[in-house]
């Protein structure tokens, strides 16, 4: 069965498409061209419906924040991850839950960034020494459309080492 390819179809667009099949028979010396009923039309809306890939190399690095003067360091914890080359990106949403000490997740997954972030890194800081955390990140594209999960990271911030100055 033969088909039609519409090119100039463009995605957020609505089209209307009829069929009619055109037979051509040669009697003699002429050639006649037959034409059937048209088909009801059918209306097509073209949508992006597909998600973007992963993102891939989710990595992360724990520390603390150079103190100001007078005030405390903070912990931290810093994702980066590969760029992702989707023409149509949005940007990533960041996910979090706790771990256990041997590292399975425990408690709810949360998502961090209530909007897609445009940059492939994001510092979290609301998070506690000692405690263990399991990352993953998802992209977004322009319609919405949000990928699965990357490969998970998982991190912690040590408790920080305090030094004493000899008496």
């Amino acid at each position: 069965m033969a088909g039609t390819l519409d090119a100039s179809a463009a995605m957020g667009g609505t089209y209307a498409y009829v069929a009619q099949r055109v037979r051509s028979v040669t009697l003699g010396d002429h050639t006649l061209e037959l034409y059937s009923e048209p088909s009801p039309a059918v209306t097509l809306a073209m949508r992006d419906t597909f998600p973007p890939a992963p993102p891939t190399g989710l990595a992360s690095i724990a520390g603390f924040s150079t103190p100001s003067a007078g005030g405390e360091s903070a912990p931290y914890i810093d994702l980066s991850w590969e760029p992702s080359p989707e023409p149509d990106l949005a940007g990533y949403f960041v996910y979090r839950r706790l771990a256990r000490p041997n590292g399975d997740p425990q408690g709810p997954l949360a998502r961090l960034t209530p909007l897609p972030i445009p940059a492939p890194a994001y510092r979290d800081v609301a998070v506690r020494p000692g405690q263990r955390y399991i990352y993953d990140v998802t992209a977004v594209d322009a319609s919405g459309n949000e990928s699965a999960p990357s490969a998970k990271a998982l991190e912690s911030v040590r408790n920080q080492e305090t030094t004493s100055s000899p008496p």
